[in-house]
């Protein structure tokens, strides 16, 4: 039996013949394209969502990580990076996170973030970083004097955030970093007006529409816009941003004498 082509598709039901035409058929598909076009946005949303909902969870059991150190250590806190100040590794420079994990109140998994498309578990990589603007970075500040008692508004100071792994920066054209493991509140990606491009620095990356996840000293853990980012008090309200050694100074929202970005109500 011959079979010939035609601009015309034939389907037979019920013994009836029905034609559709091409044109009729290319309706069709852009029909279909439209729509998957007005669907796709919302279902990468929802998708982007449940990624949020498990970078909340993790981020909840890094604080419950920070408790288990506190409850460890006299209830002192922990800090970025402090040379001679953790003792797992030697030559005893550990970065917070191999400190955790050695004392095995912390899984490997739980330092990656299904929305970040790289993670190492080393402190260039890791998707997750202490706010090192309340708990240091420098070698031989160790100035932690600070317990969770020393605090007036712990729902509103910052242990853990989303932090920029080097290798998404590498990959976006930027410098690289080992500072995968830390934050400051001044170094952002993208760049918001007024602070500076993560660079090399401890920087964070928002990378849950617009805004991160963040876990407060209290232990919950919320969605900050950036916003509220570029006005922290509700995550930074008290620290001190010129550190003396051997002292904590407690400073209300960014410091005074040129360091302040606003009040903070307490």
């Amino acid at each position: 039996m011959k079979n010939t082509v035609s601009n015309q598709l034939t389907l037979r039901r019920g013994g009836v013949k029905q034609s559709f035409t091409l044109i009729e058929l290319l309706v069709v598909i852009a029909i279909i394209a439209i729509l998957a076009a007005i669907l796709l946005p919302a279902l990468n949303s929802a998708r982007e969502r449940g990624r949020s909902a498990s970078c909340m969870s993790n981020l909840k059991q890094l604080g419950q990580s920070w408790k288990f150190y506190q409850d460890a250590n006299d209830e002192y806190c922990p800090g970025g990076y402090y040379k001679g100040y953790y003792s797992a590794y030697a030559p005893h420079n550990t970065r917070w996170f191999e400190q955790f994990e050695k004392d095995g109140i912390l899984a490997k998994d739980v330092t990656r973030c299904a929305s970040s498309p790289n993670w190492e578990f080393n402190s260039s990589n890791l998707n997750y970083g202490i706010l090192v603007n309340i708990w240091g970075y420098y070698d031989n500040q160790i100035t932690l004097a600070a317990t969770k008692g020393n605090f007036k508004n712990p729902s509103r100071m910052a242990c853990f955030m989303d932090s920029m792994p080097s290798q998404n920066r590498v990959d976006m054209g930027m410098s690289s970093t080992s500072f995968g493991d830390s934050v400051h509140l001044w170094y952002t990606y993208p760049q918001l007006a007024g602070l500076a491009g993560v660079g090399s620095n401890p920087g964070i990356e928002f990378r849950h529409n617009s805004g991160i996840n963040v876990v407060l000293l209290d232990g919950h853990a919320e969605f900050k816009n950036t916003t509220q980012v570029r006005n922290p008090c509700g995550i930074a309200a008290e620290y001190d941003d010129k550190v003396e050694s051997g002292k904590w100074d407690m400073r209300p929202c960014h410091g005074t004498g040129g360091n302040e970005s606003g009040s903070c109500i307490n």
